[in-house]
């Protein structure tokens, strides 16, 4: 949740918003096809923004074409949560879900500014 400012009239408690999205990335290769093995260079960019700037990240895993079972989709799902975590992003700041749904990408990445 982010705090608003209270301007003339009012109520004399600050205005709680919900944080929106404000960018919306999918990635077909941020795995190597049929592994849970992450693509170094998307992995970088993305811990280097996660770290570089005060956000969070929304990541939606999904059965794609080259994931052969839900049971991979849940490996990819640990195997980017602990690669984050060996690059320094605070767990707090990570969110992924596995979603058991046939997509033509393997993931959808959504930045939020940080929570206060």
């Amino acid at each position: 949740l982010l705090w608003a400012g209270n301007s003339p009239g009012q109520a004399e408690y600050p205005q709680i918003l919900e944080p929106s999205p404000f960018s919306d990335l999918v990635y077909t290769t941020l795995f190597a096809p049929g592994t849970s093995t992450l693509d170094q260079a998307t992995l970088e960019a993305l811990s280097t923004t996660l770290l570089q700037h005060d956000i969070q990240v929304e990541i939606s895993l999904f059965l794609s074409p080259d994931a052969e079972s839900f049971e991979m989709v849940v490996a990819r799902n640990v195997s980017l949560f602990r690669a984050l975590e060996r690059q320094g992003v605070p767990p707090e700041a990570i969110e992924i879900a596995s979603i058991e749904q046939p997509s033509e990408v393997q993931a959808r990445v959504r930045f939020h500014w940080e929570v206060l």
